[in-house]
């Protein structure tokens, strides 16, 4: 069988089904599961290591793609996943209500015609089945599960929905119905969809317990204006049923509509919040940051707040050793006096020296002489950074560099080194491999190409002036030489729509145009007079000028 792109594994089997020929269904799962006994549901179904065993192909692979593409693998890992690896190690942390249950199977009449056409056959997508989602983002066409003649489920318990590629009882086939197309008012049900679509295909780590719980917590207080950085849980729920209206809370979870969403929830603790239901996930983390591209912000923040907080827990469990530090002090307040000595040192610091000489009775004579003689000024060196400080230093530095390149309130400066330092607040000798590993990679991958630096010129002049200004106009506001400026208008020469300027908006744009921070250029063996202080004026042989 062909591999189609977001099907769910229930229309794989019921493909298969239908092609083989098999009379019967238990016939299928028996060849394809060793066993009848399976309900296919869209979470995890079991068994899918017999399934990859008889698909050509290595079976791990064919297994961890199962999982990746396949099932709602990547949405429950995201939020109730514990650990890294394999997609295979990471589906036995998640809880077991992940691999039970069987929901009813949601298609879309618009998505079935058009499949039939490009694929020769329709398939069950099974972005359409994640928890909530009742629209197709792709038609803006309501999704169904009944038959819409004699309303004859599509699938019962786990069966296969084979009314999709067959004419169910009533002798009705579903592509002889019109898609419902949803109305205007439908915004926030429609958003919803392509919210959860944009998670599952995003291919993200698990999100840990804490920097989860930091998320929720810091948005929503941030939305209800909480005081002293405390939720105002009433105001917080009120919100909660305004945003969802009653009709579609009451869809996505009864506990919902009857506004019990933060007593009941758990997701303000770190020992439940991955006990939450996906759901509730789903819906909580929409309300909160409504676009994937604010979820993946919101993290990075704060998985650098939870780092420092984990430093300092760290610290605070350690006990204080205050010993290394005795002996610079007494050497400090040594220095101070004149001819020092022992009985000079009793008389004006007698707790001080009483504690020194029970730490270190036999250094009584190295203290004298480091006292009498000057002290030699030591070069500055950088300590090693401790594994929690690089990761927290790693993470401010990505922040940072995220940030500059984000910037479109002037015209576009280049992200180097010393800009991502400052900005991130480092105030230490330069970051080297051997002291501080994590954050020298991180520093090093943030930098940019000159040509990725020049796109961003002229993407933002573009986006600041907009082509109807002139191209002159735009030369000169992008800062860019003619010769570069023209290899650049080239290559985006494609683009018919260009975006209104925003935050984030000019990477956005280069990244989907293919243009990444190492971009080599539209012509990387052209060679270009050097700009600024490099700059060498043309020599013109005499009488050449004149020919």
């Amino acid at each position: 069988m062909p591999y189609l792109t977001d099907e769910a594994i229930i229309s794989m089997v019921a493909r298969y089904h239908i092609q083989s020929g098999n009379t019967t269904v238990d016939h299928t799962l028996n060849a394809l599961f060793d066993t009848r006994q399976i309900r296919l549901n869209h979470w995890i179904p079991r068994h899918l290591d017999r399934l990859a065993k008889v698909m050509p192909g290595h079976t791990d692979l064919l297994l961890e793609g199962l999982l990746q593409n396949n099932t709602l693998f990547p949405l429950l890992n995201l939020f109730l996943g514990k650990m890294g690896g394999s997609a295979y190690l990471m589906q036995q942390s998640l809880p077991k209500r992940a691999f039970s249950g069987a929901g009813a199977v949601r298609v879309c009449l618009a998505c079935i015609s058009e499949d039939e056409q490009v694929h020769g056959t329709p398939y069950v997508h099974l972005s359409h089945q994640i928890p909530g989602v009742y629209i197709c983002t792709k038609h803006k066409t309501w999704l169904i599960e009944r038959c819409p003649y004699c309303r004859q489920p599509l699938s019962r318990d786990g069966s296969l929905p084979l009314e999709i590629w067959r004419e169910g009882i009533c002798g009705h086939s579903l592509s002889s119905f019109e898609p419902e197309r949803v109305r205007g008012r439908q915004k926030v049900e429609l958003n919803y969809a392509s919210f959860c679509a944009d998670l599952l295909g995003s291919g993200a780590s698990p999100v840990p317990a804490d920097v989860l719980k930091e998320m929720y917590r810091s948005r929503a207080v941030e939305m209800t204006g909480g005081w002293k950085k405390s939720l105002d849980r009433f105001a917080f729920q009120e919100m909660i049923h305004t945003f969802y209206g009653p009709v579609f809370l009451a869809k996505l979870d009864e506990d919902f509509s009857l506004g019990d969403f933060t007593k009941s929830y758990h997701w303000q603790s770190l020992s439940t919040i991955k006990e939450v239901p996906l759901i509730r996930h789903l819906a909580l983390a929409f309300f909160l940051f409504r676009s994937f591209r604010d979820f993946k912000k919101a993290r990075a923040v704060a998985e650098v707040h939870c780092i420092e907080q984990r430093r300092k827990e760290i610290d605070s469990q350690q006990p204080l050793d205050t010993s290394s530090n005795l002996f610079e002090e007494m050497l400090a307040v040594a220095r101070q006096i004149p001819k020092c000595t022992l009985e000079k040192l009793w008389e004006r610091h007698y707790g001080l020296t009483k504690r020194f000489i029970k730490r270190f009775p036999d250094r009584l004579d190295e203290l004298l002489r480091a006292a009498s003689s000057k002290p030699v000024a030591k070069p500055a060196q950088m300590r090693s950074l401790t594994r929690l400080e690089d990761q927290e230093w790693a993470g401010r530095f990505r922040v940072a560099a995220s940030t500059l390149y984000q910037l479109v309130d002037k015209r576009p400066e280049r992200v180097s080194r010393n800009r991502i330092m400052i900005e991130a607040g480092w105030k230490r000798p330069y970051p080297t491999a051997e002291v501080c590993p994590l954050t020298w990679r991180v520093l090093e991958e943030s930098l940019e190409s000159d040509w990725h630096y020049h796109a961003r010129r002229y993407v933002w002049a573009m986006l600041s002036l907009r082509p109807e200004q002139g191209v002159s106009r735009i030369t000169r506001a992008s800062g860019l030489d003619n010769l570069r400026f023209k290899e650049l208008r080239l290559f985006f020469a494609e683009v018919t729509h260009w975006p209104l300027l925003e935050i984030g908006v000019v990477v956005e744009f280069l990244e989907n145009f293919g243009v990444t921070r190492q971009w080599a250029g539209p012509c990387p063996d052209r060679q270009f007079p050097q700009l600024g202080r490099k700059y060498q004026r043309k020599s013109w042989e005499s009488g050449q000028a004149s020919e």
